[in-house]
């Protein structure tokens, strides 16, 4: 990661400038040339972004101080001295002395590299202000240059939020993210680096950039706002198929069949079928881990259970809701359901196998024998 970031730098123009991260940005103050008042409190609104789903997930904000604000002293921009813990990030100083020309790859590798060093497991670097709510103001900010981390309030560990995700562009590669979660959704953001103070996008800049010049013309912006774009996945829950034997014809196995359906919104988002096969009484259990969306309405039917044994019970009778019973940071409980059955006295015996077939990428069905949700 680290080499990645530095090699990108390193055939950039000589120049000392500041470089924003930034979707949006308002509330000027000085005028065009003016120097930056780098003595200014400063502030700035993360806003987690623009699904309306975010407001669900409890989003907070972390801010890192990475860098001081220095004066230049020639110009109307300014340096950066490296705070703490930073001094010790390696090519991290000349990074910040030469950031003229960056593109967004460029900086989202700098990002990157800072995020990674702020999360090392061989640290702890506090952050400058926690649990900041989403879409309020983060007051008294010096001057200086920050690392902003979106996350769930209720996600206070690290190890809970911390997360990596493939490089887009190289996927033996993995970057460093952060998750809030919904009840029906898992929200990935990458941590962004922002200068304050800074200035407006420069005209005819390309659509979505993240970055900016702070030397060139234009206005000083003391207070700022900024929008995140995290990626939007569905949350997935587990389900518990347990079956009670209560009596057993110990003349050979027996074995019981599960349908398993799922509808979410009125789409069929999961169907398959399940066993256990007993060869004495008593309870046994599948787990079925991370297959069906939250949220998702669950029929579980038991379609096949020989000809010697009879279903006595089911709890629940009806569908379940597969709600947030699996939170994957608070409990491990998931939905269930129970079903009896008593051998019925007849001398009829019946055995049973799961056969599974997949579709291959050519649409030719073929036998797939993993056996992953069968207990024998």
């Amino acid at each position: 990661m680290k080499s990645r970031w530095r090699r990108s730098l390193t055939a950039l123009l000589l120049a000392v400038c500041a470089v924003l991260a930034l979707s949006v940005y308002e509330g000027a103050v000085l005028a065009a040339g003016t120097p930056a008042d780098i003595t200014k409190s400063c502030s700035v609104t993360v806003s987690p972004g623009t699904i309306e789903d975010l407001e669900n997930a409890g989003i907070v904000i972390d801010v890192y101080k990475v860098a001081d604000a220095k004066e230049d002293g020639v110009y109307d921009t300014y340096g950066y001295t490296l705070t703490g813990d930073y001094r010790g990030m390696e090519g991290l100083e000349a990074a910040l002395s030469d950031l003229s020309g960056l593109s967004n790859e460029d900086w989202r590798s700098l990002a990157a590299g800072v995020a990674e060093f702020t999360f090392r497991e061989d640290q702890k670097i506090e952050a400058a202000q926690t649990q900041k709510p989403a879409n309020t103001r983060i007051e008294g900010l010096e001057s200086g240059l920050y690392l902003l981390v979106a996350r769930s309030e209720s996600l206070t560990d690290r190890e809970d939020y911390i997360t990596s995700v493939p490089d887009k562009e190289d996927e033996t590669k993995e970057n460093l993210a952060t998750v809030a979660y919904s009840s029906r959704y898992v929200y990935t953001f990458f941590p962004e680096l922002i200068s304050l103070p800074g200035k407006e996008p420069v005209p005819g800049q390309e659509p979505g950039s993240l970055i900016q010049n702070t030397s060139n013309p234009g206005e000083w912006l003391y207070d700022m706002s900024v929008v995140l774009k995290p990626a939007q996945s569905p949350r997935y829950g587990d389900l518990e198929i347990t079956k009670i034997l209560e009596s057993y014809e110990n003349s050979g196995p027996a074995t019981f069949v599960f349908r398993i359906e799922a509808e979410l919104d009125g789409e069929k988002v999961y169907s398959d079928v399940a066993a256990l096969t007993f060869d004495a009484a008593g309870e046994k259990t599948i787990r079925i881990e991370g297959r069906i969306p939250i949220g998702a309405q669950v029929t579980v039917t038991e379609v096949y259970h020989g000809s010697a044994y009879t279903q006595v019970g089911q709890e629940p009778e009806g569908p379940l809701t597969l709600e947030d019973f699996d939170n994957p940071i608070e409990d491990t409980d998931s939905a269930g359901v129970t079903f009896r059955n008593r051998y019925d006295e007849q001398d009829r015996k019946g055995y049973g196998v799961v056969n599974r077939f997949s579709k291959d990428e050519n649409g030719v069905w073929t036998w797939d024998n993993t056996g992953d949700n069968e207990a024998q």
